[in-house]
């Protein structure tokens, strides 16, 4: 699993006002200055008592300098007004663009671009409320922590991205491939029939074994994959994926490549987990770096 740590400098978020507020500042000042000399100039000059004395009315002193004004400023009011509403549009353009950007985070993997453990947990929740025969397989890449450990992880994030490029590509158009986290993946498909369900998921392994290159290194990665298929092996999201993950870490422990979910590992799943964690931390711990040391398994 990834366990990266982001650990560079974030930016400071900007405390003065924002361009829009100051805009707003300078128009209304702007306005306003504009609104007195309209007023000095109405009230000294009288300049719309020609519209007045047209007009027949007397006497055309008040009423002229009240004309001018009212047309004065209602002129200016509506050109502000006109350059506000554009600026209002504006403002509604980029809080949908931001709203629309939050909302794909959310449901997407920031490193990947795929949908991340919500989305997929929510789409199989829907498939299964709707009774769509559903396919869960779990996949982990196998001794993925060595590139990290060895290679850094900048190449452990550039791995990951190919990786995740080439399954989207070998995934079906009616499935979902999605990142759970560190290097581990789930993809979905609604296939009621088992050996086509395998099918997929060796095609989707297989794209996974292409070699990888990255900064000037050629990669090998191999991956685990775990299958439960709903409703046989179950019909909650949460109950498909645990045995899905059962399936996946039999897989790996196995050296199967797949593994289709039994009722017989329902019952050692939780032994199998505990071996599985004691000997990833057992290899970590007497590895050292740059090498790769293997400990031979067993079944007792």
């Amino acid at each position: 699993m990834s366990d990266r740590t982001d650990g560079e400098p974030r930016a400071c978020p900007a405390t003065g006002p924002d361009p829009a507020s100051r805009r707003l500042a300078l128009d209304t000042t702007v306005m306003a200055t504009l609104l007195g000399v309209i007023l000095v100039i109405s009230v000294a000059a009288n300049p719309g008592q020609w519209l007045v004395k047209c007009a027949g009315a007397q006497p055309w002193g008040l009423p002229g300098r009240v004309v001018f004004f009212l047309a004065a400023t209602h002129l200016v009011m509506f050109s502000f007004g006109v350059r506000r509403g554009a600026d209002l549009r504006r403002e509604l353009a980029e809080r949908r663009a931001a709203q629309a950007q939050l909302r794909y985070l959310a449901d997407h993997d920031d490193l990947t671009g795929l949908p991340n453990r919500a989305r997929f947990v929510r789409t199989l929740s829907e498939w299964l409320a709707a009774d769509v025969p559903a396919a869960v397989a779990v996949i982990d890449l196998d001794r993925f922590k060595e590139i990290n450990d060895t290679l850094g992880h900048h190449i452990g994030d550039a791995v990951l991205q190919e990786v995740a490029a080439g399954m989207a590509a070998a995934t079906p158009p009616a499935g979902l491939l999605a990142r759970l986290g560190g290097d581990e993946f789930a993809l979905l498909l609604p296939e009621p029939d088992h050996t086509t369900a395998h099918d997929m998921v060796h095609g989707v392994l297989g794209a996974i074994r292409a070699p990888v290159q990255t900064a000037g290194l050629t990669l090998a990665i191999e991956a685990s994959a775990g299958i439960a298929c709903a409703p046989d092996h179950g019909t909650g999201s949460a109950e498909l994926l645990r045995r899905a993950d059962l399936a996946m870490y039999a897989a790996k422990s196995d050296r199967l490549g797949v593994q289709e979910f039994t009722t017989e590992l329902d019952g050692g799943g939780t032994g199998r987990h505990r071996l599985h964690g004691d000997l990833t931390r057992a290899l970590s711990a007497t590895a050292r770096p740059g090498t790769c040391r293997t400990t031979p398994y067993r079944r007792g």
